[in-house]
């Protein structure tokens, strides 16, 4: 809505507007003068300021005039802009399909981007050989030192090279000149390589600036020791999880029979020490060594592990919901998280480390209780034996004849 006052100087004459907000919408015109009020109907467009809003204002030329002449105009202009107002409020309100089409956005024009094919293959080369320099044994990504940097710039460094090649992974932006260096590096290596001819190293070497990008992401993001430990803690607590449930399930089924009550018993010893430690590793994890445990006590948690796959399968054809237990590896590597637990029974401690000529008070203060039998029932070994060989989702247990 708006309304305006303007002064007419060759007809001495006074005219009133007052309008709505839409070009589609009469506006009317009081024109005031000696000869008499007139109303003139013209359009006008005006916006909205906000929604529920109309926008409007006043000018005014002042030259002598009659001032009750002009008092009269302006209340009758008033009286038309407060009436024309609350018309347009139900005329061009928001919720009307006029209000809607001015207000509607416009669709974005442009779209995204996609690789060609070439590039695509390209890029995965690209970062099939940049893994091979920077991480040829899967080893955790690492920086140039800052004063690696400093000698490069000094000249004392002589930057980075095949047989030594890292980038710079801390310095603020990810193409300064150590790794411009290592971009020439790397596109003379790859370009020597048999079935890269079809590239130029204009491309490798864009294609490489932008690999190295993500590379940054992904060491900037990478876990610090207590995340590490954190993450070992939770998977070494999962594992112990699945198999004392196991055993909870054959309980709950066969509450009467004495060797799941002998095997209950023996697992209420069981803790979370009792698990060998886990570290990840590209296919799984690879599992370290507790030199206090028992190999029966070791092989008797596998079983375990059985038979807790066995639970999760439905009618023993496919995994349940969930996620998969990963796939475990034994290493040599020896477990030195903690001192073993005291007050276990005798057969579960290593005979060899429990008796240990160097170690004379060993077995006094571990305080060894009588030893349990861990052999499972026939009917659960058995069961056991079909999911000895399960991995991961894709491996199907052994029928029940075949055991």
């Amino acid at each position: 809505m708006f309304f305006g006052l303007r002064i007419d100087a060759r007809t001495c004459g006074l005219s009133v507007h007052a309008g709505l907000s839409s070009a589609a919408t009469p506006a009317v015109t009081i024109l005031y003068s000696s000869r008499g009020c007139t109303a003139i109907v013209y359009r006008a467009e005006m916006s909205y300021t906000q929604p529920g809003m109309l926008a409007f204002g006043y000018r005014m030329s002042c030259i002598p005039f009659d001032v009750s002449s002009l008092l009269i105009v302006s209340r009758t202009a008033i009286l038309i802009m407060i009436n024309m107002q609350l018309a347009s409020r139900l005329h061009d309100s928001p919720g009307t399909e006029d209000y809607k089409q001015r207000r509607k956005p416009k669709e974005a024009s442009h779209r995204p981007q996609r690789r060609s094919d070439r590039q695509n293959t390209l890029a995965k080369a690209v970062r099939e050989n940049v893994k091979k320099l920077l991480q040829p044994n899967d080893e955790p990504l690492q920086s140039v030192t800052p004063g690696e940097l400093q000698d490069f710039d000094k000249e004392i460094h002589g930057g980075p090279s095949i047989e030594d090649f890292r980038l710079d992974f801390r310095s603020k932006g990810s193409w300064g000149a150590w790794n411009r260096a290592a971009a020439d590096v790397f596109v003379e290596y790859f370009m020597n390589l048999q079935g890269h001819e079809q590239f130029d190293g204009g491309s490798v070497k864009k294609a490489f600036q932008t690999h190295l990008k993500q590379l940054k992401k992904n060491y900037n993001r990478r876990p610090n020791a207590k995340d590490i430990k954190a993450r070992r803690a939770g998977r070494v607590r999962r594992t112990f999880e699945r198999r004392m449930n196991a055993i909870d399930v054959f309980q709950t089924q066969y509450p009467n029979d004495k060797d799941m009550k002998r095997i209950a018993r023996a697992s209420s010893y069981i803790t979370m020490e009792a698990m060998s430690g886990e570290e990840s590793c590209e296919e799984g994890v690879l599992t370290t060594k507790l030199p206090w445990r028992s190999r029966e006590l070791e092989d008797f948690l596998h079983r375990c592990s059985d038979l807790h796959l066995s639970v999760k399968y439905n009618q023993n054809k496919s995994y349940k919901n969930g996620a998969f237990p990963a796939r475990r590896f034994p290493s040599d590597k020896i477990d030195l998280r903690e001192q073993a637990p005291a007050g276990l029974p005798l057969n579960f401690y290593n005979d060899a480390w429990l008796n240990n000529a160097n170690h004379p008070n060993r077995r006094a203060s571990m305080k060894p209780k009588p030893a349990i039998n861990l052999a499972l029932p026939e009917f659960v070994l058995r069961l056991g034996k079909r999911f000895e060989h399960v991995n991961t989702r894709a491996d199907v247990p052994l029928p029940p004849d075949a055991v």
